[in-house]
């Protein structure tokens, strides 16, 4: 969640695995009218009518044409207009069977306003902007460090029961203002792989992408007071917020399909300090043919000692997507062992065999 912003580092990004027992049937049998906006040898990427972005493969069997003629793949170009029929695989990845050149543009759906979202919203008031000062400082502030990360990925179905299906640890590392994994483990065994090559429900950004975004200038949300409430000891200011889809840096993925979506949500912020210390986001205004009906997501924030300082880190976030009302994933992530992190290296005094 359409390009970043230079400082966001990591997208609030949340890919959700479609092998999670869902039955529902890829809309893209109907087919897809929009426009390319990147290609590849052997795939191509469409911005398409209803704001999704979607990624095909090409294979050998892929047909392009235009009108009653064949065509060359060489015309498949950014820019380039096209309606596409497609078949998917268990994940959801899609392959296009058939590529049709049109000569008239799409109608792309009018991405609903902000106002629209959050009805007598502001962008700004005291609190919010000693919210947002706290914030900026503390990603200026924030030193390099490691956590430990542990997932806990869940499934629920028609008796709402959750029932746990794996648990993925890694090592977070949080160096000048961008976050990576590793030794990421499934069920305590090491996998060799990056924490978003993982099959299943996956998530990153909870260190600042999602805080960042919402008061960054330029994302222009709106707030609006709802109540105040003691959290963790804390008296704080509970607003409402809004952040249209245009504006959003909320990406959320499903096999090869792509939203950046509108959402709206709530914050608690430390009436003293400025800090935050609860976020909840829920997805908005999400395509009706997009396999995930509701994604919802949360972080709690507490104060993490480190040698520099006491900083608000994230203790515990939550994820959740839903297909249908019986079909639900959740993942919930605790964040354990902040600690200062030091670069490694090695010097070596042997002299080279050859100069």
């Amino acid at each position: 969640m359409a390009a970043t912003r230079a400082w966001t580092g990591l997208l609030l990004c949340v890919c959700l695995g479609l092998a999670a027992k869902t039955d529902k049937k890829p809309a893209e049998a109907r087919g897809v009218t929009g426009v390319v906006i990147k290609t590849t040898v052997d795939s191509f990427v469409v911005r398409v009518e209803d704001t999704r972005v979607i990624t095909f493969k090409i294979t050998s069997s892929t047909v392009f044409y235009h009108g009653s003629k064949w065509v060359r793949q060489a015309r498949l170009k950014r820019g380039a207009l096209v309606a596409v029929q497609s078949s998917a695989d268990a994940d959801g990845n899609l392959t296009a069977d058939e590529v049709e050149f049109r000569d008239s543009p799409p109608t792309f759906k009018f991405p609903a306003k902000v106002e629209e979202l959050l009805p007598g919203g502001v962008k700004d008031d005291p609190l919010l902007e000693k919210a947002r000062r706290a914030s900026g400082q503390l990603f200026q502030m924030l030193p390099n460090f490691v956590c430990q990360q542990s997932t806990t990925r869940s499934y629920a179905g028609a008796d709402h029961q959750w029932r746990q299906i794996d648990k993925v640890t890694a090592e977070v590392l949080y160096e000048n203002g961008r976050e990576s994994y590793r030794d990421v483990k499934l069920n305590g065994r090491l996998t060799g792989h990056s924490i978003m090559d993982l099959s299943g429900s996956r998530s990153t950004g909870e260190f600042g992408s999602s805080l960042r975004a919402l008061f960054d200038r330029p994302t222009e949300a709106l707030f609006r007071f709802q109540t105040d409430a003691v959290l963790g000891g804390y008296y704080t200011a509970v607003y409402e917020f809004a952040v249209a889809g245009d504006k959003s840096d909320w990406r959320i993925s499903a096999g090869s399909q792509m939203i950046m979506t509108p959402y709206t949500g709530r914050i608690w912020i430390d009436r003293d300090s400025g800090n935050v210390l609860r976020i909840e986001m829920k997805a908005v205004d999400i395509p009706e043919p997009f396999p995930f009906r509701r994604v919802e997501a949360e972080v709690d924030y507490g104060a993490a000692i480190l040698p520099s300082g006491r900083y608000f880190l994230p203790e515990r976030a939550e994820n959740v997507s839903c297909n249908d009302p019986q079909s639900c994933s959740r993942n919930v992530i605790e964040f354990r062992n902040y600690h200062k992190y030091v670069g490694e290296s090695s010097i070596s005094f042997d002299m080279p065999e050859k100069p």
